[in-house]
C-alpha cells in the first residue's frame, strides 16, 4: 500500500486497518478466516491464539487470511479470502488496486454529495421565495379588499351624516357632553374622512398597501 502511494492511518489488534488514500479514509478488515471445530475437542490447556477474547467459542484457525473493504463502495462489500490454491501474495495486487481506487471514488462521492446538498439548498431557497411572494400577494389583495370595504362604508356613513345635517337646523345650538352639535358633526366627518383611501391619490392608495408588509422581516407571515 505504501509503495502504491497509500498510508496506514491506524491498525488495531482486532484486524481493523484504516488506510489514508488521497486524503480519504478507507477502512478494511484483515483477519484470519475461522472454521468450526465442533468435532475436534480442544485439549485442556492448549491455545491456538494469544488473543482468545477476540474469537468466538467453537471456532479455530484455518491458516488463511480474509481481507474485506468495510468502507461502503458502490457494488457492495469487496472481500478476498485466501485458499490453499491461491495465497494472499497472489491476491495482493488486486487488493491494493481496489483500495487505492477507493480514495478517488470517495472524493467523487463527497463532491457529488456537496453538489446535491447545494442543489437542495437552492431549491429550498426558491421554494421559500415562491411561498413568500405568494403570501405577500395574498396579503396585498386582502388589504385591497379591506380598503374597498372601507370605501363602501364611507359612502354609507356620508349618506347618514348628510341626513343628520339636514335634520339639525333646529338644534344647532344644542350641547351634548360639553360639546356643541356642530362639534359632534365635525368629529363624525373626521372619522369618515379617515376611511377615504384617495386622500393621497391613487398612488398613495397602493403605497399604503405596499407599506403594510414589514420589509425587514421576510418571514413575518410564519408567525401569523
Amino acid at each position: 500500500m505504501e509503495a502504491a502511494g497509500g498510508r496506514i492511518e491506524s491498525a488495531i489488534i482486532t484486524g481493523k486497518v484504516t488506510f489514508l488514500i488521497a486524503g480519504e479514509k478507507v477502512e478494511c478488515s484483515i483477519v484470519e478466516k475461522m472454521r468450526q471445530s465442533l468435532l475436534v475437542p480442544r485439549e485442556e490447556g492448549t491455545k491456538w491464539t494469544a488473543y482468545p477474547n477476540f474469537h468466538q467459542n467453537g471456532l479455530t484457525s484455518s491458516g488463511f487470511l480474509r481481507v474485506t473493504i468495510t468502507t461502503y463502495l458502490r457494488g457492495g462489500v469487496k472481500e478476498w479470502v485466501e485458499t490453499s490454491s491461491k495465497k494472499m501474495g497472489a491476491l495482493m495486487p488486486e487488493i491494493v488496486g481496489r483500495i487505492m481506487a477507493a480514495g478517488p471514488i470517495l472524493i467523487e462521492w463527497e463532491r457529488e454529495r456537496k453538489e446535491e446538498a447545494r442543489k437542495r439548498a437552492e431549491e429550498e431557497e426558491r421554494r421559500q421565495e415562491r411561498r413568500r411572494l405568494k403570501q405577500r400577494d395574498e396579503h396585498r389583495w386582502a388589504q385591497f379588499c379591506a380598503i374597498a370595504t372601507d370605501w363602501q362604508e364611507r359612502a354609507r356613513l356620508l349618506s347618514f351624516l348628510a341626513e343628520i345635517e339636514s335634520r339639525c337646523d333646529a338644534e344647532v345650538n344644542v350641547t351634548i357632553a360639553e360639546q356643541q352639535l356642530s362639534e359632534w358633526i365635525a368629529w363624525a366627518q373626521q372619522k369618515i374622512d379617515s376611511l377615504d383611501p384617495f386622500q393621497k391619490g391613487v398612488a398613495g392608495l397602493f403605497e399604503k398597501i405596499s407599506a403594510s408588509i414589514p420589509a425587514a422581516h421576510p418571514h413575518w407571515m410564519d408567525a401569523q
